[in-house]
């Protein structure tokens, strides 16, 4: 298959509009040698295959095309595809693939298998080594959802949008016309109902923008907004309902003093956990914070695996992490969506412990039970970790369970109480102990935050930072 690049423009076809109207049109395409005099939409053989060029970040595109051959995959084409992605990687290119395909091309039989099967582990494999992020937009059934669900990041348009492994003709088939297929096919359902999809938009020009903006802190934080103080954003809280207003307020309190400039990514997937990329100084990490006076903080299903998949993300643009913690512990009812918390609590310990890039934990409330080591105690890693004095309540189970559980064996609740006694307000005991390093001051925290950036460890009481439970690099240059 003789395929190369050629140059491109991607107001060739009206199609491309979504992505040429953010000033994206020059490009790159990865297309037969026999069609670079004649472009034709047929030569995209269902999906185009294009990297930009003169972008302060380029990148990588592959684009369905449903209307050639339903954007399916047949030999042809993911023999291209798959040497498109070999040609990408070479040169670390971040990739966004735009999914609207009926998935494997079934006109061609099974000898299909080889050659589209293969997309699954090259795929896979690129995001090993680059950021990728998906949209699915129209159509993306069978494989095109299998290669979706490979990307970090993943976008849902909304506006006439499915999501399934086979498609509403299929399904009828087999389980009749009473089923209604979007009840549970749609961006919608699959948003709420699974973790398969992170953010949904309007539209597609809105994915492709946000898209692009994720890809611009590859490279540097221009995709990141200025942070606003509190006083700033009063007029958009007076919308809200009361409670909202007062976790808005405790959140900006909380990152103003940290952050020059942010961006919250898996915007409203679980409202127990925040996720952003923050720039201070110069410096860019990942947080992930329970929001503050948000009394339902208590970690489910989809917040576990929230904190795997923003990990993933992070880990993809290489940044060292900071993590918040204030719950009251893990919701244990093992029920409906939450069926699986037991071993989503093992893959996100796990996640946390092989975390490859610096790392860091802060009890800024409260802290109960095994949802502690979602605060990174130091043996799980972290170069370093604090407690807020004048915020954290921290214990094996809140005091009163435990007098509760205890009221009846008088030798168990003295035992008890005893232990209580020896707990210190200053959190010294917790210090001695080595789950973490120091108790700070609200206001001390932005100074303890440049120190881990920097790797300046010399304010903890040993000057010393616990060595990586991985085999990450000793320093982290933070783009």
């Amino acid at each position: 298959m003789n395929v190369d690049w050629v140059e491109f423009e991607l107001t060739k076809f009206s199609f491309f509009r979504p992505l040429s109207d953010l000033g994206i049109n020059k490009v790159q395409a990865w297309l037969p040698v026999a069609d670079h005099d004649n472009i034709r939409r047929a030569s995209s053989d269902g999906t185009w295959l294009f990297r930009t060029q003169g972008l302060d970040q380029d990148f990588a595109v592959i684009w369905s095309d449903f209307r050639v051959n339903g954007g399916s995959f047949g030999r042809d084409i993911a023999r291209r595809i798959a040497s498109f992605l070999e040609a990408c990687n070479e040169e670390g290119l971040p990739l966004i693939t735009v999914m609207n395909s009926l998935g494997y091309r079934f006109i061609e039989g099974r000898t299909v298998f080889n050659d589209v099967f293969n997309l699954i582990p090259a795929l896979d494999n690129y995001t090993r080594n680059n950021l990728v992020i998906s949209v699915c937009h129209g159509q993306c059934l069978g494989l095109s959802a299998v290669l979706f669900g490979l990307a970090h990041y993943r976008i849902g348009v909304r506006q006439d949008s499915t999501l399934n492994l086979t498609g509403p003709d299929v399904f009828r088939l087999f389980f009749g016309s009473k089923v209604d297929f979007l009840s549970f096919a749609s961006v919608d359902q699959q948003y709420l109902k699974t973790t398969l999809i992170h953010e949904r938009t309007e539209d597609l020009k809105t994915a492709l923008n946000r898209a692009c903006t994720l890809l611009g802190t590859v490279s540097s934080s221009t995709g990141l907004l200025p942070m606003v103080s509190e006083p700033g954003v009063s007029k958009y809280l007076d919308f809200m309902p009361r409670q909202q207003q007062k976790v808005e307020r405790a959140c900006i309190q909380l990152l103003y003093p940290i952050a020059d400039r942010y961006l919250e990514v898996f915007s409203g997937f679980d409202s127990r956990m925040r996720v952003y990329l923050i720039e201070t100084k110069g410096k860019l990490f990942g947080l992930l914070m329970n929001p503050p006076e948000n009394s339902n903080n208590m970690i489910t299903v989809r917040t576990l695996k929230l904190y795997q998949d923003a990990l993933r993300l992070f880990e993809a643009l290489r940044i060292p992490i900071v993590s918040f913690l204030d719950t009251p512990g893990v919701d244990p009812r093992v029920d409906n969506s939450n069926q699986d918390v037991i071993q989503q609590m093992i893959e996100a310990n796990r996640a946390i412990i092989e975390y490859p890039y610096p790392k860091m934990g802060v009890w800024i409330g409260r802290g109960f039970g095994g949802a502690n080591t979602l605060a990174i105690p130091r043996i799980y890693g972290s170069m370093a970790n604090y407690v807020i004095l004048e915020r954290t309540t921290l214990g094996v189970m809140h005091e009163s369970i435990i007098a509760h559980l205890l009221e009846k064996s008088k030798r168990m609740l003295k035992l008890w109480q005893a232990s209580k006694e020896r707990e210190q307000a200053d959190f010294q005991d917790i210090v001695d102990t080595g789950v973490a390093n120091k108790a700070l001051s609200i206001d001390e925290l932005p100074a303890a935050i440049q120190h881990f950036l920097e790797g300046d460890y010399s304010h903890l009481d040993d000057g010393k930072a616990p060595q990586q439970n991985s085999q990450a690099p000793d320093s982290v240059a933070c783009v």
